[in-house]
């Protein structure tokens, strides 16, 4: 009897081993990048930038990776990103108020500690900008690849008064969804060989019908 609660016990232990849910993958390092502009009526964009910039160690792209700001425009947004992928794009007037009809966040080259990913998003919800300015606030374009994410934020059609102003303290979220890609589907081995077959016979068919 003891003996079998011993090799039960093993056998638990190897079962844990072997069914144990695989570890989360976590986000190590990314490039990062904005761009704020009225296109109609500035002498160039504003542009943030910081390659290679460590995630999870504070705020990645902050006032102090402007690399450009031409037209002196006021008002950003700073973007965090935390290990697991949540993404948080804040409204920031420390440097006075400011009005875009253009903007876009870039994070690229995403580094991951495994294998993983980036299968997509999750919006977590929208307060980024000042409802009390303009005509509204403008929806995001978001394109996701395996390694990086945009957010695009465009009323450049909507005329001089669609113009949108990031809310001092105002907040976007989104949880990035990651995991491992899907493995690709081999074809049977005999497959390409019946379907030239089917085509050998197919052509037979149609010369005995002319014949």
């Amino acid at each position: 009897m003891k003996k079998f609660q011993t090799i039960s016990a093993a056998a638990v232990g190897v079962a844990v081993m072997t069914f144990a849910a695989p570890v989360a993958a976590k986000i190590v390092s990314a490039d990062f990048s904005a761009t704020f502009d009225l296109p109609d009526m500035s002498d160039g964009a504003r542009v943030f930038s910081n390659p290679g910039a460590t995630v999870g160690d504070g705020v990645e792209l902050d006032s102090s990776h402007e690399t450009a700001n031409p037209s002196d425009w006021g008002g950003f947004a700073t973007v965090d990103v935390n290990n697991t992928g949540l993404i948080t794009i804040m409204g920031d007037r420390s440097d006075g108020f400011g009005d875009y009809d253009l903007a876009t966040f870039t994070i690229s080259n995403i580094v991951f500690d495994n294998d993983d990913e980036v299968l997509g998003f999750v919006a977590l919800g929208q307060n980024l900008f000042d409802a009390d300015f303009g005509l509204g606030v403008p929806a995001a374009a978001i394109e996701t690849t395996a390694n990086s994410i945009t957010f695009v934020f465009d009323t450049t059609e909507g005329g001089d008064d669609s113009d949108f102003a990031f809310l001092d303290g105002g907040k976007a979220q989104f949880q990035l969804d990651l995991g491992e890609p899907l493995p690709a589907v081999p074809l049977p081995a005999g497959l390409p060989l019946m379907l030239l077959g089917l085509g050998a016979l197919g052509v037979l068919r149609a010369r005995r019908k002319a014949a």
